[in-house]
C-alpha cells in the first residue's frame, strides 16, 4: 500500500518531538536546580560537607524523577558559589560547599548504620551520621505536584545542631519528559533478619505480610519510597518503624521479649543476688524481698551470702505475669569439738542442751556463723560466750569457780588498856609493844593466805600459822577464824615504819602462794638477798591484781572477857589480793 506524504510528515514530526523535548525539559530542570542550589548556600560562608536525601513526594513512593532530582541537585551543589563584595566593586567568590556526597554513597552509609531519614533526623541519628565520611549537613527536599507544575522546596540542616542553615524553593513546568519520569515507579527487595525468632512471628509492610523464619524473609518488588514496617510475635515487643526503601535493603532486628515481674524472698536478707551474671540486679529490703522486671524467658538467679553455700536457680518467666521465688540459703556445717570443765557442767548451744560424755567432751556439726554458748555447774560461775564459727573448731570451755566472799577485819589495843580495842584499818597508827590480831570468815570452802611485811622487808606468814593446827587450809565457811586464836595476840617489835598485811583467798589450792613463804624465808636468811625479799613478795602478789573490796558495816564479836565492835571489809576474789597498810611507831 503506498504511503501518503502526509503520513510520512506526521511520523517525522513525532520522532523529532521524542528526541527534542526531553533535552529541552532537562535543561529547564537543570536551570531550576542551579538556582535552588545557590539558595541553599549558607549566607555565613560556612563550608559544609553535604548530601541530598531522597525527596518526600509527590506521593509516598519513589519514581524515576526522584533519582533524577537527587542526582541533578547534587551536581548543581558542586557548582554553587558563595560570593561577597569586598574592597569596593571587587567580587570575591568561592565554592559554596566543601564537598557533596553522591546519592549512592550516602545510601550505602545509611544502610551500614541502619539509619532512617524519615522526617527530621533525631539528635542521636545526627551524631551517627555526622561520624560518616565527615558529613556535616543534610539537604531535605519536598516535591509538591500541581496540574502543570512541580514545586521543589529544600532546606539545609546542620547535623551538629539540627538548625536550618538555608532554604529555598523553585518551580518547574511538568513537561512531557518530567511526566514520563514521574510515571515510572521504582521497585526494590527487602530482606528481614531477626533474632530471636519465636513461633508465629510475622512481618507487615504496606498491604503485604510474611511469616518470619529463622533464615529470614525476603519481600520482593516493593515500591521504592517510604513504608511502615511492623514486626509482631507473641510475648515479644512489637517493632514499628518507618523506613526509606530507596534500594534493595537487608535489615536486621533484635527482638525484645516483653517484660515479666520477678518477686524474690531471700534468706538471709543481706545476700547478694545476681541475675544472668549481672550482680546487683535486685536490691533486697530488711525482709529479704525484692522485685525486678525481666524479659520473658529463661533466667539464672544466683544468691550468695557469707557463711552460706552459693545457690543457683533456673526460672522461666512468662510474659505479662508475676512470678514469686522463695530462696532460703542453708548455712555450711563444720565440726565443733568441745572440752568442758568441770565435766558435769550443763552445756547448751543457741539454747539447745548438748550432751557431754563422762569426761566433759562432745563433738557436733554446727552451721557457719555466730553461735551463743552457755554452761553452768554447781559451785562455778555461769559461762556465756558468742562464738563466730568459720571453720573446724576445737574449743576448751573452763568454768571459773564462784568467787570467795571473804570478810576480813583486825583489831589492836594497848596492853595498858586491855579493855579498849580499836579496829585495824588503813592508816591506823600502832606503837611498838602493842598487840593486834586479824579475823576472817568465808562464804565457801577456800584456801586463805595472809602475809605481813614490815619496813625492814621481814616477811611473816600469819595464815596458815605454824604451831597452830587449827589454822590450816582449807578453811570451812561460816565461822570467824581469828589469827592468832584467842587468847593469843601478835606483838609489835621495835622495827618501826610501814607495816603491810596481804590477804589472798582462792576457791582452789594455790601452790605458788603456799611455796612463796619458804622461798621468802630462804631469801631472808641470805643477807645478800634480803633487799629482794620485798620485791619478790610484791611481784608474786601483784600478779593477781587488786581484789574487790567493800565495807559492810559493823558487827559485834566476842573476844576474850569483853566485847568490841569490828568494822568488816568484804573481798570477792578469785585469788586476787587485799592490801591493808598501817603505821608502826615507837613506844
Amino acid at each position: 500500500m503506498p504511503v501518503r506524504k502526509t503520513s510520512v510528515l506526521f511520523i517525522g514530526i513525532f520522532i523529532c518531538l521524542c528526541f527534542c523535548l526531553p533535552a529541552q525539559a532537562s535543561q529547564d530542570l537543570d536551570r531550576a536546580l542551579m538556582l535552588l542550589a545557590q539558595k541553599l548556600v549558607p549566607r555565613d560562608g560556612a563550608q559544609l560537607v553535604v548530601a541530598v536525601a531522597d525527596p518526600e513526594g509527590p506521593g509516598s513512593q519513589l519514581s524515576q524523577f526522584s533519582t533524577v532530582l537527587v542526582e541533578s541537585l547534587t551536581g548543581a551543589l558542586l557548582k554553587a558559589e558563595y560570593c561577597q563584595k569586598a574592597f569596593g566593586l571587587n567580587r570575591d567568590c568561592q565554592p559554596g560547599f566543601k564537598s557533596v556526597v553522591e546519592r549512592r554513597r550516602l545510601n550505602d552509609l545509611l544502610e551500614q548504620q541502619q539509619i532512617e531519614l524519615s522526617g527530621v533526623i533525631d539528635p542521636k541519628s545526627r551524631v551517627e551520621l555526622g561520624k560518616l565520611q565527615g558529613i556535616t549537613g543534610l539537604i531535605y527536599t519536598k516535591v509538591y505536584d500541581s496540574r502543570n507544575t512541580l514545586e521543589i522546596s529544600a532546606k539545609l540542616v546542620e547535623l551538629a545542631t539540627g538548625g536550618i542553615k538555608a532554604m529555598g524553593k523553585v518551580q518547574v513546568k511538568k513537561d512531557w519528559q518530567i511526566r514520563q519520569w514521574l510515571a515510572k515507579r521504582l521497585f526494590a527487595d527487602l530482606t528481614i533478619l531477626a533474632k530471636p525468632i519465636p513461633p508465629d512471628a510475622a512481618v507487615f509492610i504496606g498491604n503485604r505480610a510474611a511469616r518470619l523464619k529463622p533464615a529470614g524473609v525476603i519481600i520482593s518488588d516493593l515500591p521504592r519510597g517510604r513504608h511502615k514496617l511492623v514486626i509482631k510475635a507473641p510475648c515479644m515487643n512489637t517493632y514499628t518503624l518507618t523506613i526509606d526503601l530507596n534500594r534493595d535493603r537487608i535489615m536486621t532486628f533484635n527482638l525484645e521479649p516483653k517484660k515479666a515481674t520477678l518477686e524474690l524472698l531471700v534468706k538471709p536478707y543481706n545476700a547478694d543476688v545476681s541475675i544472668d551474671g549481672y550482680q546487683g540486679n535486685i536490691k533486697l529490703n530488711q525482709s529479704g524481698a525484692g522485685t525486678v522486671q525481666l524479659p520473658a524467658g529463661s533466667h539464672t538467679i544466683r544468691v550468695m551470702a557469707q557463711n552460706y553455700p552459693n545457690m543457683d536457680r533456673e526460672v522461666t518467666l512468662q510474659c505479662g505475669r508475676n512470678h514469686l521465688e522463695r530462696i532460703d540459703l542453708t548455712m555450711l556445717e563444720v565440726p565443733l569439738k568441745l572440752r568442758v570443765k568441770p565435766a558435769d557442767a550443763q552445756f547448751s548451744l543457741d539454747g539447745v542442751p548438748i550432751r557431754l560424755d563422762a569426761k566433759g567432751n562432745a563433738e557436733l556439726p554446727v552451721k557457719q556463723g555466730k553461735h551463743v554458748l552457755t554452761a553452768s555447774a554447781k559451785g562455778h560461775q555461769d559461762y556465756t560466750r558468742t562464738l563466730d564459727v568459720q571453720g573446724p573448731q576445737d574449743l576448751e570451755v573452763i568454768l571459773n569457780p564462784e568467787p570467795v566472799r571473804l570478810q576480813f577485819s583486825g583489831m589492836f589495843y594497848d596492853p595498858k588498856k586491855p579493855n579498849v580495842m580499836s579496829e585495824l584499818r588503813k592508816d591506823s597508827v600502832l606503837k611498838s609493844g602493842w598487840y593486834y590480831a586479824v579475823a576472817f570468815k568465808t562464804t565457801k570452802k577456800a584456801w586463805v593466805y595472809v602475809y605481813q611485811m614490815d619496813s625492814m622487808g621481814k616477811v611473816s606468814r600469819l595464815f596458815p600459822l605454824l604451831g597452830y593446827p587449827e589454822l590450816e587450809n582449807p578453811v570451812e565457811p561460816g565461822a570467824w577464824v581469828w589469827v592468832p586464836p584467842q587468847p593469843d595476840q601478835f606483838w609489835l617489835d621495835d622495827n618501826v615504819g610501814r607495816e603491810v598485811i596481804y590477804v589472798v583467798a582462792s576457791p582452789t589450792r594455790d601452790a605458788r602462794l603456799e611455796d612463796l613463804y619458804q622461798r621468802l624465808e630462804d631469801l631472808k636468811n641470805n643477807p645478800k638477798a634480803q633487799a629482794s625479799a620485798n620485791k619478790v613478795l610484791v611481784t608474786e602478789l601483784v600478779q593477781r591484781g587488786p581484789a574487790g573490796v567493800k565495807r559492810i558495816g559493823k558487827q559485834k564479836l566476842q573476844y576474850g572477857p569483853g566485847y568490841f565492835d569490828i568494822a568488816n571489809q568484804v573481798l570477792e576474789t578469785h585469788g586476787q589480793v587485799y592490801r591493808l597498810e598501817f603505821r608502826h611507831i615507837g613506844r
